[in-house]
């Protein structure tokens, strides 16, 4: 299974190869000229294709909001100021938005929720850390009870394979581009991942 830049590159190289094959057809013979409009049709597509993978690579990379409201919760604040008779009246808008702001800031933040992703739906970037979910089919003789089990650890995968993170794996793996002593053992399947939380700031004990 392709990584998402892995994807890119792949439609790119196709839309090249076929560029080139339609320059080399003689357009002034029919059946040429229609093989040669085949092969910038498909160009198109995956030029077209590549694109859209890369504003999806955007949106996925994009910060999650940290400090969004629950709407209905607010909506429901709102109501009930009014069923209290507390109104937002044109004649006082200064007031009204002091009232407005007042309860959004009452409002506790509500953080956007990670799912897991299945390892068959998706794989993560090259040697980008991720939380993992796996499991040992084949244990030694003396840990068969967690056959099965499932655990979580941190890893990074890199061309086809699974490796256990730490910045000395990212490292080897940046520079010759495996380290055998942190692959994952032919009995270790990784089942899922989940992109690594944004580290603690020290503000946040404040808000």
């Amino acid at each position: 299974m392709m990584t998402l830049d892995e994807a890119i590159k792949n439609c790119e190289e196709i839309a090249e190869v076929c560029e080139y094959e339609a320059s080399k057809y003689d357009m002034s013979n029919p059946y040429k000229s229609r093989v040669a409009c085949q092969n910038v049709m498909c160009a198109e597509k995956h030029r077209q294709l590549a694109e859209w993978l890369k504003e999806l690579k955007r949106l996925k990379e994009q910060e999650p909001c940290e400090d969004a409201v629950s709407r209905s919760s607010l909506l429901n604040k709102l109501d009930d100021c009014y069923k209290e008779k507390i109104k937002i009246a044109p004649d006082n808008m200064a007031e009204g938005f002091m009232q407005v702001e007042k309860l959004i800031k009452q409002e506790p933040s509500v953080t956007p929720t990670q799912k897991w992703i299945p390892v068959s739906e998706r794989l993560p970037e090259n040697v980008r850390p991720v939380i993992v979910t796996w499991k040992n089919n084949d244990p030694k003789s003396y840990y068969q009870y967690i056959v099965g089990k499932h655990f979580t650890g941190t890893a990074c995968y890199k061309n086809g394979k699974w490796y256990w993170y730490s910045s000395k794996t990212e490292d080897m793996l940046a520079e010759y581009g495996r380290y055998d002593s942190e692959e994952f053992d032919e009995a270790i399947e990784c089942i899922a991942w989940l992109p690594l939380p944004k580290p603690y700031k020290e503000s946040e004990d404040k808000e």
